[in-house]
């Protein structure tokens, strides 16, 4: 090929060497540089470079695939193995590549500390259930929640023109919330904390596009979509359907671009306390423990903090029952006074505490101060149960002595429904904090009577 002097000739060349090796391992496509050498003769050479991107450049996820789900499986694996772990030991299971995307319930001061994973049992691990998915309805009647609202800090690994949480209604497809946030970048390092940090936070306070709470059982569905800031045709559809500060209903579009949905997960409404029965059998306490929804642990205590009993449940149908024995110790007979904490997985927490000894006494219906039913939703076979003076008050629980090392169940795994095996986790006990529930501590009490 001759080249004119001050001319020009255009070439195309096909290079092939070590590709099939490249996309092997770079599935979602790679970056090729280099040069190219043509010989002029004597002695002389011309140099072109070149830049250039083999793949589909829509192809790798811009939010980290790995979500709660994936860690509770990682949890689950890791603590059948047994001993303890680490709440971040998940990070050695599983191809985390910037951070795990875990929904949280809380509140707005609680800047992400302590979070109440969405679905997860803060007692026991097992394999993950969308079923156990729940959100409190605002102003239920439970002493304790976390909170009523739905956190997500999410992790991405690209930069992105768009990321939208759509929430929707699983049984009508109507629009509850939007949160659009415009040039999200992607995850990088903390320059404080020398960790990655989440690219931003999505949060929803369970309410209809109006600012209503949502009925209790309520299923909705909650979407993220996300696009790249090359993907014309997206933003020419979002720059038309979406003009200024959009109704939820007009991002419903969304529900058709199945090609940038990039993570979804179901949510309940979960309106109500858990309820608990007992009665006397054979010298034993049974408590029979019930929710609208599905418990999540319950666990008994004597006056002086030591476990009598506990359990972590993963009930297959909301609303199921569930069970827990409290046996005679080794005088034969109950401690004088029972305490017994449980919640279910919305974070809805209930306390009691009453007699143990007193099974041969006639029952009697206690009553809250109005003279009507107590609020709590508690019943019992023959016996009321009444709020009893909170734990800061007159005639309260005895506080319980804070524990830092785990208190594992007797026996090894918990029981639970076949297909939803789970593994014990340590139960653990920290300082108090104020307004803020210790697991298998008592905050505020109704009273129990057996």
């Amino acid at each position: 090929m001759t080249i004119p002097a001050r001319g020009e000739r255009t070439v195309t060349a096909e290079i092939s060497a070590g590709l099939p090796r490249l996309r092997s391992v770079f599935s979602n496509g790679y970056f090729v540089e280099g040069y190219i050498t043509a010989g002029a003769g004597e002695g002389q050479a011309v140099h072109a470079t070149f830049l250039g991107y083999c793949g589909d450049w829509s192809a790798a996820p811009i939010l980290d695939p790995t979500d709660h789900r994936v860690v509770q499986e990682a949890m689950f694996r890791l603590g059948s193995r047994g001993g303890q772990l680490k709440e971040d030991a998940y990070l050695a299971a599983v191809p985390v590549e910037l951070g795990a995307n875990r929904p949280y319930i809380g509140r707005e001061d609680d800047q992400g500390e302590n979070p109440h994973y969405l679905a997860e049992n803060p007692r026991a691990y097992a394999l993950p259930g969308d079923e156990r998915g729940t959100l409190p309805v605002r102003g239920t009647e439970a002493m304790f929640s976390a909170g009523d609202t739905l956190y997500v800090e999410l992790y991405t690994l690209r930069n992105a023109a768009h990321v939208v949480m759509l929430v929707t209604d699983q049984r009508t497809g109507e629009a509850y919330y939007v949160d659009d946030q415009a040039w999200m970048a992607k995850s990088e390092q903390d320059p404080y904390t020398k960790g990655i940090g989440p690219s931003g936070r999505f949060s929803w306070d369970g309410a209809d596009a109006d600012g209503q709470p949502l009925p209790a059982g309520t299923q909705v569905r909650v979407d993220f979509y996300a696009w790249l800031d090359w993907d014309e045709e997206m933003e020419s559809s979002h720059a038309r359907y979406v003009p200024g500060r959009a109704k939820p209903e007009v991002y419903l579009w969304l529900l058709e671009e199945t090609d940038y949905l990039e993570w979804s997960f179901p949510v309940t409404m979960d309106g109500a306390a858990p309820a608990l029965s007992a009665a006397m059998e054979g010298g034993k306490a049974a408590l029979t423990f019930t929710d609208d929804q599905r418990m999540a642990w319950a666990v008994v205590r004597d006056g002086a903090g030591q476990v009598l009993a506990e359990d972590a449940f993963f009930p297959e149908a909301a609303g199921a029952s569930v069970r827990l024995t409290v046996e005679p110790g080794a005088g034969g007979a109950l401690p004088e006074t029972l305490y017994v904490t449980a919640a279910e997985y919305a974070s809805h927490t209930m306390s009691w505490s009453g007699p143990g000894r007193r099974a041969g006494e006639a029952p009697a219906v206690r009553r809250g101060p109005s003279g009507g039913r107590a609020p709590g939703r508690v019943v019992s076979r023959g016996r009321g149960l009444r709020p009893g003076p909170g734990a800061d008050g007159g005639g309260g629980a005895p506080a319980l002595p804070a524990r830092r090392g785990g208190l594992p169940r007797p026996g090894g795994h918990r029981p639970v429904p076949p297909g939803r095996p789970a593994v014990v986790r340590p139960v653990l006990q920290g300082p108090a904090l104020p307004g803020r529930v210790q697991p298998g501590g008592v905050y505020g009490r109704a009273v129990l009577g057996l």
